[in-house]
């Protein structure tokens, strides 16, 4: 969130703006208006000019110098998209906004171009019927629903190739064709994408047993088809190297408000009552490191769900570390939340 540091008002004075530029790696201002929505933007280069050119003192406001066309871009637009316009209009700063105006982030070409391949596979299950979000799968899979016209599933993988991410594994059963014709080898985003195809339903970790685990010696990430996060796959990644563990589970906390007052009582007397009380609860979030080594005894074409999968690795000792999520994390598993991610991506 350090961009919210580069914010400041129109009636800064140029010696304040100057200050917050030396002290910045950026190089960029971005000015805001009374209801905190993007005017414009400032670089350094922008004051050396202005100055240049109207000898103006450091009392100046910097209203005056504001590039009040800056090219932004929208939390819709995927990070190649993002990346495309930082390319082609030559610039290296593109502010996010929505669409009014309000600053959402700031993407620098330097992260792009800092990007590292990483090695590890990714696992996204996919083979689902997603009775929940019927009658929009009644034809369509529900990772190819789409959220402000691109498939859910697309939003991921633009997510996780922004990370560094290239080799995937996509397993399927329902409509699995219309994956394959949608993404085929995965050349469009200069990936290399293989499908885990189910004949029959295998549940969440049984498509794993199709893993061509000659190939594979490192250990995987593996998220369902309807998670939309902003976690930090690279610190997940480092977390679990470094805890030693078999598999690392993401979790996350939830909150959730009683519909009723709760009542404790002792031998028929009242003792306390809280009025909807908020009760916590730590949640599976879908998204997993695990070792190569720990899915080689899984019988292959053989239904296995990820809690059991889990469960009988402690049974046997493994360690399962536990990874908490405390950014951007959200299930599209209904209507509803679909329709959400739809106003706010």
């Amino acid at each position: 969130m350090s961009w919210r540091k580069l914010i400041l008002d129109s009636k800064t004075s140029l010696k304040k703006a100057l200050k917050k530029l030396e002290a910045s790696e950026d190089k960029i201002i971005l000015v805001v208006n009374n209801n905190k929505s993007l005017l414009g933007t400032i670089t350094d280069g922008d004051i050396r000019r202005y100055i240049l050119k109207n000898n103006s003192n450091l009392n100046t406001e910097i209203k005056s110098l504001i590039s009040r066309r800056p090219i932004t871009a929208l939390k819709k637009d995927s990070d190649l998209e993002i990346y495309n316009k930082l390319r082609i209009y030559k610039i290296n700063h593109i502010p996010v906004v929505d669409n009014k105006k309000k600053i959402l982030d700031l993407k620098s070409l330097k992260n792009y171009l800092k990007t590292e391949t990483i090695d590890n596979p990714v696992v996204i299950m996919a083979g689902g019927f997603g009775k929940r979000m019927l009658p929009l799968t009644k034809k369509t899979p529900k990772p190819l629903l789409k959220i402000n016209k691109r498939p859910m599933l697309e939003i991921i993988l633009n997510k996780l190739i922004s990370h560094g991410f290239k080799n995937f594994y996509i397993s399927t059963h329902f409509k699995s064709e219309k994956f394959k014709k949608y993404f085929g080898s995965g050349k469009k985003w200069n990936i290399n994408i293989q499908y885990l195809n189910e004949k029959t339903p295998l549940g969440t970790a049984g498509s794993l047993s199709l893993l061509p685990f000659n190939e594979i010696n490192i250990p995987i990430l593996v998220m369902n088809a309807d998670i939309l996060t902003d976690i930090d796959f690279k610190n997940l990644l480092k977390t679990h190297l470094k805890s030693r563990s078999s598999v690392t589970m993401c979790v996350r906390e939830q909150l959730k408000e009683s519909e009723f007052g709760v009542v404790t009582f002792s031998r028929g007397h009242l003792q306390k009552i809280v009025e909807k009380p908020i009760e916590k609860k730590i949640i599976n979030a879908g998204i997993y490191v695990i070792n190569i080594k720990e899915l080689l005894h899984i019988k292959k074409n053989t239904y296995l769900d990820m809690p059991t999968l889990l469960n009988n690795l402690v049974k046997k000792n493994k360690k399962v570390k536990l990874h908490y999520i405390y950014e951007d994390w959200n299930d599209v598993g209904n209507i509803s939340q679909l329709n959400k991610m739809s106003q706010k991506k």
